[in-house]
């Protein structure tokens, strides 16, 4: 089956997308069922204030705890692709530069690795 990238949804199909995602249903079944494309799903959902909350199971996002690690491990002046094999990291180490960037930004904390005194 071919899948399309857009679709009209109704607010009921947004919150059901929802709820099953956040009860660790997978991406790949909702996708089936809807004839779409998970990026159209996760963008709608996204542009709805819905994609963003608590880590459900089954959810894909990078764990937090991990990111922190990292961050930690960096700071003791670690290179980024040992620091993604010792955290056991899915992605490539430049995601998780990215991820530890991002979460440093958002929590208020630095990700420095020896370039001056840490925040």
């Amino acid at each position: 089956m071919k899948r399309r990238a857009y679709t009209s949804w109704t607010w009921p199909q947004l919150r059901d997308i929802q709820a099953r995602r956040g009860d660790g249903e997978s991406w790949d079944s909702i996708c089936n069922q809807y004839g779409v494309t998970q990026y159209a799903i996760r963008q709608t959902l996204r542009r709805y204030g819905m994609g963003v909350g608590k880590l459900g199971p089954g959810d894909d996002r990078p764990n937090e705890a991990m990111v922190l690690e990292a961050i930690r491990l960096r700071n003791d002046c670690r290179t980024w692709s040992s620091i993604a094999r010792v955290v056991s990291w899915p992605g490539t180490w430049q995601a998780l530069r990215k991820a530890c960037w991002r979460s440093a930004r958002l929590r208020g904390g630095s990700v420095w690795c020896g370039r001056g005194v840490p925040a």
